[in-house]
């Protein structure tokens, strides 16, 4: 039996409708990610990518085994902060940044 409305371009599962997901857990900033965002003057870009983009970084980031699988994340966060429009390897077109406007240098 399907337990799928459609309203609009909009799918719903009813037999999960009204369910709340519990909150994922929050991912501290370690001190040496922080120095490093704070050196690059990438913290506000940091800063103004949504909750979930910030949480998924440092995750990603202490999930790491090895401490150059970690530099490699670290420096991967940096560049995609640095270019913008990037999350992950994937398109974020919200946080793309207009290269007609001079960036404020830190």
């Amino acid at each position: 039996m399907d337990t799928t409305l459609v309203v609009g371009t909009d799918r719903i599962d009813k037999a999960t409708e009204g369910v709340t997901m519990p909150a994922r857990p929050t991912n501290p900033m370690p001190d040496d990610v922080q120095q490093r965002l704070v050196e690059a003057a990438l913290m506000d870009d940091y800063d103004a990518r949504p909750r979930y983009q910030r949480n998924d970084y440092l995750g990603w980031i202490g999930r790491a085994r090895q401490p150059a699988t970690r530099e490699k994340r670290i420096a991967q966060m940096l560049d995609e902060l640095q270019l913008g429009g990037v999350y992950m390897g994937m398109q974020h077109t919200p946080s793309r940044k207009d290269a007609s406007k001079p960036r404020a240098s830190g």
